[in-house]
């Protein structure tokens, strides 16, 4: 089994490693699961040109459901696919079939959805056969406030772990790799 734990993109990332991150990596190696942690944030805080051009054009398109909308659903937008390509372009997923995704902060900017969701459909696209995994400290403490991003980030998963994923997760993989329900 080959597990990335993908620390999902943020406008205004954390400038440090999420506890519970290290927690969770921690455990799985305990369980024998090897797990390489990609940290997408640090490509949007070292290599991306015009951040604040960028910053403008997202606020501008958050608002445009019916544009996102499309875009999930095949549509061609290039500046969509651009910036999905100089988010991911720094990392390489092959070989994954399983990917974590870890919303580790509040999410709180429509922004940030919008780049949660162009990584997802990324891996969802390119990667048609791997699970998909969401989860993060987001999910309980703050609910999703808007029925359009929550259909949208679920419809791209396979799987939601609310809460301390530590036994959640382990019991989750395990019963992949056995090919038992979950």
């Amino acid at each position: 089994m080959n597990v990335k734990l993908i620390i999902a993109p943020s406008l205004e990332p954390e400038p440090f490693l999420s506890l519970g991150v290290g927690i969770l990596c921690s455990q799985l190696s305990k369980h024998n699961i090897d797990t390489q942690i990609i940290d997408m944030n640090i490509s949007l805080r070292l290599d991306w040109p015009s951040k604040d051009r960028i910053h403008t054009k997202l606020r501008n398109i958050t608002h445009d459901r019916e544009r996102i909308f499309k875009f999930l659903n095949n549509s061609r937008d290039n500046f969509l696919k651009d910036l999905t390509f100089d988010m991911v372009k720094p990392f390489s997923f092959d070989g994954t079939n399983i990917f974590l995704v870890a919303l580790g902060q509040l999410v709180w900017d429509r922004r940030d959805y919008l780049l949660i969701l162009l990584v997802l459909k990324y891996l969802r696209e390119k990667y048609p056969n791997c699970i998909i995994v969401l989860g993060g400290e987001h999910f309980e403490i703050h609910p999703i406030y808007d029925r359009f991003e929550t259909i949208a980030l679920f419809s791209l998963a396979d799987y939601l772990i609310r809460g301390y994923g530590e036994t959640s997760l382990i019991l989750l993989l395990k019963n992949i790799e056995s090919g038992e329900p979950s």
